[in-house]
């Protein structure tokens, strides 16, 4: 049996399963420390699915409105409590509950996000 922290996929692989940009995906290794690929003998990146479930918390977090950087906040703050944040915040499966914003206003105004839950209650949504 493999572990989901057995480094397994290349950064072609990452990207696909997460929609990340290779350049934003190496600049959270570099600014952030998350995640800590392993090397290949050649020193290519290899991934585990831990990190890629990292990825898409991290993504997810950023979805509810928080900037990477509070996200990543909240994932060293809750795995230095001894909690799991992707059991505490558990990844829903691609694309649910997810919104696309609709595209460009005419009047060109920006559209904004709201957190999952924050529309109950606002008149007109």
């Amino acid at each position: 049996m493999v572990s989901d922290r057995t480094p397994t996929y290349n950064l072609k692989a990452v990207v696909q399963e997460t929609g990340l940009k290779p350049d934003t995906l190496r600049a959270w290794e570099r600014r952030y420390g998350i995640p800590e690929p392993d090397r290949s003998g050649g020193g290519h990146r290899l991934y585990s699915q831990h990190d890629i479930n990292t990825l898409k918390w991290l993504l997810a977090r950023q979805d509810e409105g928080l900037s990477i950087s509070r996200a990543v906040a909240l994932w060293h703050s809750l795995t230095d409590e001894g909690r799991d944040p992707l059991h505490v915040y558990p990844v829903q499966p691609h694309g649910a509950g997810r919104r696309r914003l609709p595209g460009p206003r005419r009047d060109g105004q920006r559209h904004c996000r709201l957190a999952p839950g924050l529309d109950r209650g606002l008149p007109g949504l």
